[in-house]
């Protein structure tokens, strides 16, 4: 990749991809920086470490906003969220409740929420 070569560049692969396949298919590149799982851990132009940059941060709020996440994927036709297209191996069963039955997570919303019944 001749953009990277030239020192007056500086070149970072941006990408969703994990770090291994980076490394595979990017990673003999000279002075180019990668990034994987959209800037999750990041690998400097000529480093050979990646670095977690979601190791300090605080996370806990993905649980409310997978379960929202959820809620919509089911009410809505032919939709999946992020993280079942990443777990498409996972063998688990969701328990299936009839549509009347569901509520919409209440989770960070005050209480205004529009019930779709």
């Amino acid at each position: 990749m001749s953009i990277a070569k030239d020192p007056k560049n500086v070149v970072w692969l941006i990408s969703g991809r994990d770090g291994e396949f980076l490394d595979e298919h990017w990673g003999d590149i000279p002075n180019l920086g990668l990034s994987a799982e959209h800037g999750s851990f990041v690998k400097g132009p000529g480093a050979t470490e990646w670095i977690n940059m979601t190791e300090h941060m605080d996370m806990s709020w993905m649980g409310e906003v997978e379960e929202i996440f959820r809620y919509y994927t089911e009410v809505s036709v032919c939709l999946m969220t992020p993280y079942d297209i990443a777990n498409l191996s996972d063998s688990s069963e969701r328990a299936v409740v009839p549509l009347k039955s569901r509520r919409p997570p209440s989770h960070g919303t005050g209480g205004n929420v529009t019930h779709l019944s």
